[in-house]
């Protein structure tokens, strides 16, 4: 186990290799089961509660992340492969993220070049915040985590999907995902 902890505010204990296993259910389908040990759990103080990153090599990294995040020109490959996206003119790509078991669309954020780089070397969900314009990492507040098992980009190199275990809720509001809200229209309007 690592023991991660901000100087004012939490503790993390997070299992350094967030494994799972499989067991057999009814109609042959194989359903994870996420050991014990990898859920995050989360120790609160008096302090009022900071950000979640932590300088590591020159780059912001979560502190859940079992691997320390390299900066972008530091990992073989990762500059060419990046520059083989189509950013937005801010420098965002969309980032879809679904349920590796199950397929279920989850959330749906941006992410810019570093957060993506740190996604695909900590194998935690990490995004940009336009609102607050910054990096995030999934979970580092609220303790649900994503663990992002691949990363694909589409045949336009213009969006990502994040394949992921999530740990907790993925919504905001507590709800499992974000897409809860079906759409439909009636004389009166949306």
């Amino acid at each position: 186990y690592s023991i991660l902890s901000s100087a004012a505010s939490m503790v993390l204990l997070l299992c350094k290799h967030l494994q799972t296993s499989s067991r057999q259910i009814p109609q042959g389908q194989l359903v994870p089961k996420r050991q014990l040990c990898c859920r995050p759990a989360r120790l609160q103080s008096n302090h009022k509660q900071e950000t979640q990153l932590v300088q590591l090599a020159g780059v912001p990294t979560c502190r859940a992340a079992a691997v320390e995040a390299q900066p972008e020109a530091a990992v073989s490959g990762m500059t060419a492969y990046l520059d083989t996206l189509r950013w937005s003119n801010d420098g965002l790509v969309p980032v879809i993220v679904q349920h590796v078991d199950t397929g279920e669309l989850l959330m749906q954020a941006f992410a810019d070049r570093a957060a993506l780089s740190e996604t695909l070397q900590t194998k935690l969900a990490t995004f940009y915040s336009r609102s607050r314009g910054e990096r995030w990492c999934k979970g580092e507040t609220s303790g649900n985590f994503i663990r992002v098992t691949q990363v694909f980009h589409d045949c336009d190199r213009d969006s990502i999907v994040y394949l992921g275990d999530p740990i907790g809720p993925t919504c905001h509001t507590g709800a499992r995902t974000c897409w809860f809200h079906e759409a439909s229209v009636s004389a009166q309007g949306a």
